[in-house]
């Protein structure tokens, strides 16, 4: 079996926006910018080379989207809603129109106050998204609370808030909402990862047949990052129980929380305290210390600019090539722009992390050889390429109150169309 050394063209990808409630509206964007960060909304911005009244009209808040784009045998669909619409207009020949969209989570930016009797944190999630029609994918937690409540937060920024507590990462993919460990989240696309290499430097650019997929890389190396948002230091997390008044506190490493991507992990220097919480029992301030030590394990940061790839995505990997031994490697992807041009241009730039240098370090759920990264069989290729791991637009459905009648009176409350999973 002989095997093929990845590149790519360049200029190799196709895209599609639609709108599936306004089929009259078929114009293309001359640039799409994917904005994907950990925690936080998928945002897509679609920039126009002329504005429409038509379209300004017609495009409301909460009006559903479709976005696809291929990339050799790689595919990926994008679903969401339309946030907002502004163009533009001078005496200049040509004026453009930007539309702003928000991914499938927009329906969980209502605020709510709510509380949840006897639930653990992951129960509590399950219940919020399925409502909203997503699929749940989860891992519950033994531990449940007397109570949770939500006040004065929209659902998003207290499952957000919830997730940091126990140490949980979000994907949030088509319908499919995925609440779980970190180390889950990176074991899911660790074999499946995008691969960013250099190329070979004694090779002539232009005499290359296929583009390198790395064409920036710049890390800082440190023990105490003073740009990271959460620092790797020990965390001692406690409070006390309202009811009894009982006191409790328990602290975590991120040295020996989780399973380490590098065998050289940074080393933790100081310790921080959190006491100004409610802790219910110790179980609560042991889950809370760890949740916490889980998030800061990934502190030495790093930027990748170079040919974007379907499989990119925050909580995924991505493996580093042709950078030196000690920064080759899996890193893991803390935010993600992925940029498109109507020619064909496909660009990423990433903000990337990993918790040490060195090695990445093998388990039964990271078996991927480093040595052969790099390289796919021709077998692989010829049988339709590497699964994406994303989910089908044949697994979600749009939900309608009413029938649409007119195109221009349509909305979040005109007339919601809200995306939901199929059977949920």
């Amino acid at each position: 079996m002989s095997d093929v050394f990845v590149g790519k063209y360049r200029k190799g990808t196709s895209t599609n926006v639609y709108f599936p409630t306004l089929p009259s509206l078929t114009a293309q964007p001359r640039r799409i910018d994917l904005y994907q960060k950990q925690y936080a909304h998928d945002i897509m911005i679609l920039e126009y080379p002329s504005e429409s009244t038509l379209w300004f009209e017609s495009l409301h808040t909460g009006l559903p989207i479709q976005f696809a784009w291929n990339q050799d045998t790689l595919s990926k669909s994008w679903i969401g809603y339309v946030s907002s619409v502004s163009k533009n207009n001078s005496p200049q020949r040509v004026n453009s129109m930007t539309i702003v969209c928000v991914g499938s989570s927009f329906p969980l930016k209502a605020r709510v106050a709510r509380v949840f009797k006897d639930h653990s944190i992951p129960q509590a999630v399950e219940k919020i998204v399925t409502e909203y029609g997503f699929n749940f994918i989860g891992d519950n937690l033994t531990q449940k609370f007397p109570q949770l409540t939500i006040a004065g937060l929209t659902y998003w920024e207290w499952i957000v808030e919830q997730a940091k507590r126990i140490g949980y990462g979000i994907i949030v993919d088509g319908m499919n909402f995925t609440f779980r460990p970190l180390d889950k989240l990176i074991d899911l696309g660790f074999s499946n990862a995008a691969i960013l290499s250099l190329g070979d430097a004694t090779i002539p650019f232009n005499t290359q047949a296929l583009d390198r997929t790395l064409d920036r890389f710049s890390v800082i190396s440190g023990d105490n990052i003073e740009d990271s948002v959460n620092y790797r230091t020990i965390k001692n997390v406690g409070g006390v129980d309202p009811i009894t008044n009982a006191e409790y506190l328990a602290a975590a490493s991120p040295a020996i929380t989780g399973t380490n991507l590098r065998d050289k992990t940074t080393d933790v220097l100081f310790s921080e305290y959190r006491t100004d919480r409610v802790i219910p029992s110790l179980d609560a301030a042991t889950a809370e210390a760890k949740g916490a030590a889980e998030i800061a394990r990934f502190n030495l940061p790093a930027t990748v600019h170079g040919q974007g790839d379907p499989r990119i995505r925050p909580f995924s990997t991505a493996f580093i090539s042709g950078t030196g031994n000690l920064t080759d490697g899996f890193w893991m992807v803390k935010e993600a722009r992925h940029m498109f041009h109507k020619i064909g241009d496909y660009i990423i730039e990433l903000k990337i992390a990993t918790d040490g240098l060195g090695d990445t370090i093998e388990t039964a759920f990271r078996t991927r050889d480093p040595s052969n990264v790099g390289v796919i069989s021709s077998d692989t290729l010829q049988n339709g390429g590497i699964s994406s791991l994303y989910f089908s637009m044949d697994t979600v459905k749009l939900s309608s109150t009413d029938m649409i009648i007119k195109e221009g009176s349509q909305g979040f409350v005109k007339l919601p169309q809200q995306w939901k999973a199929v059977g949920v």
